[in-house]
C-alpha cells in the first residue's frame, strides 16, 4: 500500500478540521475580550474561529509579501 503526499496532505487537514470543531464545541461559555478601551463580549465558540481567520489572513498575507520579494 503506498501513500503519497496529497493523501497525508488530505487526512491531515481532516484530523486537524475535526480537532479545530472538538474544541470550540468544548468550550461555549462566554468570554470577555479587551482591546485598548474596548470590551467586547462574546462566547468562545465565536472568538476562537475569529481569531484563528485573523491570524490565517495575516499569516496569508505575510507569505505572500515576502515571497513576491524574492
Amino acid at each position: 500500500m503506498e501513500i503519497n503526499k496529497t493523501q497525508v496532505k488530505k487526512y491531515g487537514i481532516i484530523a486537524l478540521a475535526i480537532l479545530l470543531v472538538i474544541i470550540i464545541f468544548q468550550n461555549t461559555e462566554p468570554v470577555s475580550l479587551e482591546i485598548l478601551f474596548w470590551r467586547i463580549t462574546m462566547s468562545r465558540i465565536l472568538l476562537y474561529p475569529l481569531i484563528f481567520l485573523i491570524g490565517l489572513g495575516v499569516g496569508w498575507y505575510g507569505f505572500g509579501k515576502r515571497n513576491k520579494k524574492f
